[in-house]
């Protein structure tokens, strides 16, 4: 009688198991784009809110808007060049 071979049967339990856990394995991202998106927003709003609030405070930004303005096109002008020096673009 023909006995079967055991790492076979190894093997075949391993693949049976690898179909059924397919779903599991995918990453969360791909199971739940809705959820993420949502979170990714969520979180996105809150960061700029806070920091409106944050900003909200100080009374010099409230007098001078203008250069809260230019202070930002500065970081934005600051952070391209130094993303173009690091070689990127």
């Amino acid at each position: 009688m023909h006995t079967p071979d055991p790492i076979i049967e190894i093997e075949n339990i391993a693949k049976k198991a690898d179909i059924k856990l397919i779903h599991y394995r995918d990453s969360v991202l791909h199971r739940f784009p809705l959820l993420f998106s949502f979170l990714a927003i969520f979180s996105t709003a809150s960061i700029l809110y806070g920091f409106e609030l944050i900003i909200s405070r100080i009374q010099f930004f409230q007098n001078y808007p203008v250069i809260l303005i230019l202070g930002g096109i500065g970081v934005l002008f600051f952070t391209g060049m130094l993303y173009k020096s690091l070689g990127k673009v």
